[in-house]
C-alpha cells in the first residue's frame, strides 16, 4: 500500500531539487552576465525551493521518515541526479561513465543507509530513532529524565558559602 505522507515528502522534495537546479543552471547560457544579473535571476529559484523543500522536511519529521542525516543524503543524492540530467538535455554536454557510476555507488550507499542491511547482516543492534511524534514534539526519550536534574545534595551548602568574615576589608586592598 502506498504510504501518502512518503509520497508527499518525496514529491516535494523532487520538485524543491528541481527548482534548485534549475536555479543554478538558468544563468548558464549567458556568457558575458554580470554577477548581480546571474544573482538577481536565481535568487527567486531559490526562494521557491525554499518553501517545497521546508514543507518536505516539515512532514519528514511530522511522520519520522527519515533522520535528518538520511535527509542530507537524500537531497545530494537527488541533486546529484539532476546535475547530470540537466547537463546532458540542458547543456548539451557529455556525462562521462565515471558520473554515472559514481551516482551508482551513491544510490546503492542512501539505500544500504536507510534499509540498515549492514546492520542486519553483521547483527548490530541499532535504534529506530523517531525524531517527533504526531504533534511535532519531540520524543521522550530526547527529554531530560528525573535522574538528569540536579539532586538536593547537589546544591551548595550554608557552609560553603562565603563568610562576611572571609571578605576582604577595605584597609587589606593595595592603595596606589
Amino acid at each position: 500500500m502506498l504510504n501518502i505522507h512518503l509520497a508527499l515528502y518525496w514529491g516535494l522534495m523532487i520538485i524543491a531539487a528541481i527548482i534548485s537546479t534549475w536555479g543554478t543552471f538558468v544563468s548558464l547560457p549567458y556568457e558575458h552576465l554580470g554577477q548581480w544579473e546571474a544573482i538577481k535571476m536565481a535568487l527567486p529559484f531559490a526562494w521557491v525551493d525554499w518553501i517545497f523543500l521546508t514543507l518536505a522536511i516539515h512532514i519528514g519529521n511530522q511522520h519520522s521518515l527519515a533522520t535528518p542525516l538520511q535527509m542530507k543524503f537524500g537531497i545530494t543524492m537527488l541533486k546529484f541526479f539532476l546535475i547530470m540530467l540537466f547537463t546532458k538535455y540542458y547543456l548539451h554536454s557529455k556525462i562521462s561513465r565515471s558520473d554515472v557510476i559514481g551516482f551508482v555507488i551513491v544510490f546503492i550507499a542512501y539505500m544500504l543507509n536507510v534499509s540498515n542491511t549492514i546492520s542486519h547482516y553483521f547483527g548490530i543492534q541499532h535504534e529506530k530513532k523517531d525524531i517527533m511524534d504526531s504533534n511535532g514534539k519531540p520524543k521522550e526519550a530526547d527529554k531530560p529524565k528525573e535522574s538528569d536534574k540536579p539532586k538536593e545534595s547537589d546544591k551548595p551548602k550554608e557552609s560553603d558559602k562565603p563568610k562576611e568574615s572571609d571578605k576582604p576589608k577595605e584597609s587589606d586592598k593595595p592603595s596606589h
